[in-house]
């Protein structure tokens, strides 16, 4: 396989991409890639023999690095044609690129490892609510039948609903020993995503029980953060806030409903997604640079772990 990549005209990826139900193609993720992180952001074309394989976003700083989706990971627009070597395709990245270091996060590559999967529901047309709650594992379907009892008041929003959300996300954070983003990294999420972000939050009276932070792009639904109150968890407010989720937006035409990246190892997290239906994808990174670039990704890494089991070991009593 003699794999190139290109850089598409704007005019013209953007036709190509305009019907792509993921975030990564749209316009407010390469804005927001930008203002965040300085990186250039445009489309290119994997080409195979000149023949047009696949389109992907790629996130660049000039003559540094190049990425698919910098921080984050797409599924790929294929074109044509059946399985991609994306590590070539990596190789091609950096050299199209001139870069030094060039990454793509593929979720649904060829098999590899990987310590990340999502988990995306995808749903046919001329779907009842009943007939995708026949899809969820028996379990899951209980819980949430469960949660109906208890009269939890569904609101859905956006910008308003944030300090609400916040408060509760903040909790959340402490709880599991992570530094939590700032109240600006949401405000600047829902103003370059407007009505494309969107809350959905279960109430208890006035007490926000739980809720789901979600972005979307066609028929696409990423959702970004779930939330809740661990003295509602034994009444099951995120089956509810999930079910809820699928329910409302289904209704307004997304077909992908992707839950988000989990470790793995995170077997009782996962159980919970799967039992919605979902597929796990694994999310494999094909990387092209020198040992030093490897080497300094992993030393990051197990930095960032660090911090994170420090902080928890210090919370507790």
């Amino acid at each position: 396989m003699n794999l190139t990549l290109r850089t598409i005209p704007d005019n013209e990826a953007r036709t190509l991409v305009a019907g792509v139900s993921d975030i990564a193609y749209s316009e407010e993720f390469c804005a927001l890639q930008k203002k965040r992180y300085g990186m250039h952001s445009e489309f290119a074309g994997v080409y195979e023999n000149d023949a047009l394989r696949a389109v992907i976003p790629v996130n660049y700083i000039p003559g540094e690095k190049a990425f698919s989706v910098h921080k984050d990971y797409t599924r790929p627009h294929v074109v044509s044609g059946g399985a991609i070597d994306w590590q070539e395709a990596a190789r091609a990245l950096k050299d199209a690129y001139g870069v030094r270091y060039a990454e793509l996060n593929v979720a649904g590559g060829a098999a590899g490892k990987s310590p990340l999967s999502a988990f995306v529901l995808t749903l046919p047309d001329g779907k009842t609510h009943d007939d995708i709650m026949g899809g969820y594992d028996k379990k899951t379907r209980n819980e949430v039948r469960k949660a109906n009892k208890f009269n939890f008041i569904l609101q859905t929003g956006g910008a308003e609903m944030l300090d609400a959300f916040w408060g509760l996300y903040r909790v959340n954070m402490k709880r599991h020993g992570t530094p939590p983003r700032s109240r600006p990294f949401f405000d600047e999420l829902f103003g370059y995503y407007d009505g494309k972000c969107r809350i959905i939050g279960a109430f208890d009276g006035d007490t926000l029980a739980g809720a789901n932070l979600f972005l979307m792009h066609n028929a696409y639904l990423r959702l970004a953060l779930n939330v809740s109150d661990v003295a509602y968890w034994e009444k099951c407010v995120n089956d509810l806030l999930y079910d809820a989720m699928i329910a409302a937006y289904y209704a307004q035409g997304i077909r992908f409903f992707d839950f988000g990246p989990s470790l793995n190892k995170d077997v009782s997290h996962n159980r919970f997604k799967l039992g919605f239906g979902a597929q796990q994808i694994p999310i494999v990174t094909y990387a092209a640079g020198s040992r030093w670039h490897a080497v300094r990704k992993w030393a990051a890494n197990k930095r960032h772990a660090l911090r994170i089991r420090l902080r928890r070991t210090l919370q507790k009593p």
